[in-house]
């Protein structure tokens, strides 16, 4: 994987923080215990546990846990099933989520392959956190996956919807189709899984084509996230 240092986050603290309070002692990370089985031949990933912590002193309300594939062949990430902790998580404190089965054949956009298996913390980017850049993380051991069915319809290769140019230096376009519309903000991740650049949902997104600067990322691979249609879309961009 390519070092991305001296990445640029460039994150919006509004409606998506509403509420957090700016400067509040809450940092979220992945816990040090957790078991799973691998993909099973029926493609099935079964987590036994995960660990979830907060390493600061203040509260922090509800938020999501986002498991994900990534191939370390191709660098391509794969966002799969979300787990809303909705009591949040006391400061200094961990919880672990039990018994999380993810049948990997629900998502048609995971090609055959082999992957590692993470998890990020806080993936919506709701929580005002002390530290955003320990979210997201690896664990050990490699996936082998291969879809039950040969008719998988690629989900980033929708007509409705585009990012575009692409390999791309400077900026790129995300745009839908008259009939749609982008019902979130538009995120762009590091293959870390942290935000580098998040346009907020208020901001023109109501358009049909929203310019995203890219001039100050490094070189390198990133994921476009956002829900159109209420599907949730990711597309890998070269940034060179």
């Amino acid at each position: 994987m390519k070092n991305f240092t001296k990445m640029i986050a460039a994150m919006f603290v509004a409606a998506l923080m509403s509420f957090n309070v700016v400067g509040q002692d809450i940092d979220l990370v992945q816990g040090l215990n957790y078991a799973y089985d691998p993909v099973n031949a029926q493609g099935i990933v079964s987590v036994a546990a995960i660990d979830v912590c907060n390493n600061g002193n203040d509260n922090a309300s509800a938020f999501d846990v986002t498991l994900y594939f990534y191939n370390e062949n191709t660098q391509d990430v794969y966002f799969l099933d979300t787990y809303r902790l909705t009591n949040g998580l006391s400061g200094n404190a961990c919880v672990t989520i039990e018994n999380w089965d993810v049948n990997i054949n629900d998502y048609p956009s995971v090609p055959a392959g082999t992957y590692r298996f993470g998890f990020w913390v806080d993936a919506n980017e709701e929580i005002s956190e002390t530290d955003e850049n320990n979210n997201a993380g690896l664990l050990s051991g490699n996936n082998n996956y291969t879809p039950s069915t040969s008719n998988l319809t690629e989900l980033n290769d929708v007509e409705s919807t585009s990012v575009y140019p692409n390999p791309t230096s400077d900026f790129i376009y995300v745009e839908v189709d008259t009939e749609n519309k982008i019902e979130s903000s538009i995120s762009i991740f590091n293959l870390n899984g942290q935000a580098v650049i998040t346009i907020d949902a208020t901001d023109s997104i109501a358009d049909e084509k929203v310019k995203i600067d890219v001039s100050n990322l490094e070189e390198g691979i990133y994921i476009v996230r956002f829900i159109s249609k209420g599907e949730l879309y990711t597309k890998k961009i070269v940034v060179e």
